[in-house]
C-alpha cells in the first residue's frame, strides 16, 4: 500500500511490531539466560555454602565469583585453549549478569529469583495485550486496501460481469488482474461486515490509537 501512494500506517506498524518483537526476544533470551545460571548456581548451592558463609553466598556476585572458580576447576584438563576460552566466555556471562542486577537493584538470589518470576509474569501480560492490538490494526490495514482496491478494479469488474460467454469472460478475467484484486478485497471486506459503516477516518484514528498503545506497551 505505500508503495501506492496510499496514506495507511501499515508501514509504521510493521516497524513497530518488529521492534516489540526483537525486544520480546531479547527479554527472553536475558531471562532464560539467567535462569541457566541460576540453575547451575541451584546445583552447587550446598559446594558453596559450604566454602563461605550463608550469608555471603546468598549475594549474587559472590556467589558467581565463586561458581567461576568452581567452572574453571572443573575445566582443569581441558587443553590450555579450551580453559581460557572457558574462561573469557565466563567472564563475559559474569560481567553481563552483574551489569544487569545492578541495573535492577538486585543482590541475592532470593532477589533474582522473584524477579525472574515477576519477569516471566510480566512477558506474558505484555504478549496477550500486544497480539490483540496487533491483529486490530492489520484488520484495519486489510479493510483500508481492499476498499481501495475495490475502488480502484470495480470498473474492470462491472465489464467482466457483463460477459456472457465463459471462454470470452474467462480469457478477460486471465488479461485483466483487477478482476481477482476486486473478489479478493469485496471477500475480506464481507469477512467484516462490522466495519462495513465506519469511515476511512475513523478506522486511521483507531489505528493511530492502537499505534500510540503498542509504543507504550514495549516501552520498558
Amino acid at each position: 500500500m505505500e508503495k501506492r501512494g496510499i496514506q495507511t500506517n501499515i508501514g509504521n506498524l510493521n516497524r513497530e511490531i518488529r521492534a516489540a518483537n526483537r525486544l520480546m526476544k531479547s527479554i527472553r533470551q536475558l531471562i532464560q539466560n539467567l535462569k541457566g545460571w541460576i540453575t547451575e548456581l541451584g546445583e552447587k548451592r550446598k559446594e558453596l555454602l559450604a566454602q563461605k558463609a550463608a550469608e555471603e553466598a546468598t549475594l549474587l556476585p559472590n556467589l558467581l565469583m565463586k561458581y567461576m572458580e568452581i567452572r574453571k576447576e572443573e575445566r582443569k584438563d581441558w587443553t590450555r585453549a579450551g580453559q581460557n576460552r572457558g574462561t573469557s566466555q565466563d567472564l563475559k556471562a559474569v560481567s553481563e549478569a552483574l551489569s544487569y542486577l545492578r541495573q535492577k537493584g538486585l543482590s541475592t538470589v532470593e532477589d533474582l529469583e522473584a524477579f525472574l518470576e515477576s519477569s516471566g509474569k510480566s512477558a506474558a501480560d505484555y504478549r496477550n495485550q500486544m497480539k490483540p492490538k496487533e491483529a486490530r490494526s492489520k484488520v484495519i490495514d486489510g479493510i483500508l486496501a481492499s476498499r481501495t482496491d475495490c475502488k480502484e478494479c470495480k470498473p474492470v469488474y462491472e465489464k467482466y460481469q457483463k460477459i456472457f460467454f465463459k471462454k470470452t469472460k474467462e480469457k478477460f478475467k486471465q488479461e485483466h488482474p483487477e478482476v481477482a484484486r476486486y473478489a479478493k478485497a469485496a471477500a475480506y471486506l464481507a469477512k467484516h461486515p462490522d466495519d462495513k459503516d465506519s469511515t476511512q477516518k475513523e478506522l486511521q484514528e483507531e489505528q493511530e490509537t492502537l499505534l500510540e498503545e503498542i509504543a507504550a506497551l514495549k516501552t520498558p
